[in-house]
């Protein structure tokens, strides 16, 4: 797991929250 993290762009982090947070807002 520490490995694929590790392979993880921080931008791909970033754009990962950004579209979970999209989704949650329009799913409330």
């Amino acid at each position: 797991a520490a490995l694929h993290l590790w392979r993880i762009p921080p931008w791909a982090v970033v754009l990962l929250c950004a579209l979970i947070g999209g989704f949650g807002w329009s799913g409330q």
